[in-house]
């Protein structure tokens, strides 16, 4: 491998890293509003590319992240679709 080749690997993983961490922490910004809860108390899990869930204060949630943007939005809160995904 040569060195152009690794360090646009190690670039791309730095960005990757830093694109969830952009998306992770807007989650959690909107689930302790959603949720009324801590962000403390939030524990975040990707559920998949671009969709995140949250569980806190016995209350869960889940995010779509769209690419492109540093926003989120609420896609279901316990269990039950939200009105901008139906």
């Amino acid at each position: 491998m040569t060195i152009r080749r690794l360090l646009c690997v190690l670039l791309a993983c730095i960005f990757l890293a830093g694109g969830c961490a952009i998306y992770e922490n807007a989650v959690r910004k909107r689930a302790t509003f959603d949720l009324d809860c801590p962000k403390e108390q939030l524990e975040i899990e990707k559920l998949g590319v671009g969709t995140y869930g949250v569980r806190g204060c016995g209350r869960k949630a889940s995010y779509v992240c769209p690419t492109n943007t540093s926003q989120c939005v609420l896609d279901s809160i316990d269990g039950h679709a939200t009105k901008t995904t139906r």
